[in-house]
């Protein structure tokens, strides 16, 4: 349970730090609004996809995940594989 704290508390921690910037500090340039921004919507995105992990462990532990089996080119399942590594 500790590591799963530690894993969601770090991206959240880190939207709280960026809101909070955005709200105090009503001189921001807006170049530096916009990266405060983007950061904070990517640990955003870091939360939801370790919850959806652990979600994801939760389902085959308890052996409730559904598996459909189907036919996959071999050559787009690589490429979408490069693509969610290399963004």
């Amino acid at each position: 349970m500790r590591d799963i704290s530690h894993e969601m508390r770090t991206p959240l921690n880190c939207v709280t730090l960026g809101l909070d910037i955005l709200l105090e500090n009503k001189d921001i340039s807006p170049e530096k609004r916009h990266e405060y921004l983007l950061d904070v919507r990517q640990s955003v995105t870091v939360a939801v996809q370790t919850l959806n992990e652990l979600l994801m462990n939760d389902k085959i532990e308890s052996d409730t995940l559904k598996v459909d089996k189907t036919t996959v080119s071999v050559l787009e399942f690589m490429d979408t594989i490069k693509t969610s590594v290399y963004p």
